[in-house]
């Protein structure tokens, strides 16, 4: 078992060995969890969500869509990318978190064009160009900032088109 302590917020992240541990009988034990406070939140992401940067880390993109899975075709001259967009993060245990009750999280960002971040959501200005280069990188503070697949490093990079 690995567990991870996201740093500057309370996101905590265990991994389990599968072969080791009978995951039904851990789903049965965490319905019955009591937390002692009523904001506290959990989810269980199993192989069918993917890993944990798919599951939790999982952006969506309004102005604009995804072609593939690093391209983004903007509509105009800006495209934001809410970095939590498609995230389990939004429904955890039945509750429906809004943005502002998502944890902000560090990341490193580079940007091939004017950009702003507010909160989780990174906006790129292509009013002077038809093409901009983004990426971001979550810094944990914790082995996963590390991680040697490309896959399973909590970094995106993207390619911006304007139509």
């Amino acid at each position: 078992m690995a567990f991870y302590k996201i740093k500057n917020c309370d996101v905590y992240y265990a991994v389990l060995n599968d072969n080791l541990v009978d995951s039904t009988i851990i789903r049965q034990e965490i319905e019955k969890v009591d937390f002692s406070q009523d904001e506290d939140k959990y989810c269980l992401i199993n192989t069918n969500d993917g890993n944990f940067k798919e599951a939790v880390f999982k952006p969506s993109v309004t102005g604009g869509q995804f072609f593939g899975k690093n391209i983004i075709i903007a509509d105009g001259d800006t495209v934001t990318v809410d970095v939590f967009g498609l995230s389990k993060f939004h429904n955890i245990n039945g509750s429906f978190l809004q943005d502002k009750d998502l944890p902000a999280i560090d990341m490193e960002v580079s940007c091939s064009t004017e950009h702003t971040i507010v909160k989780n959501k990174i906006t790129v200005d292509l009013t002077d160009t038809n093409m901009a280069t983004l990426s971001y990188l979550w810094v944990t503070g914790t082995e996963l900032d590390f991680m040697a697949s490309d896959d399973e490093k909590i970094r995106y990079d993207f390619v911006i088109l304007k139509k």
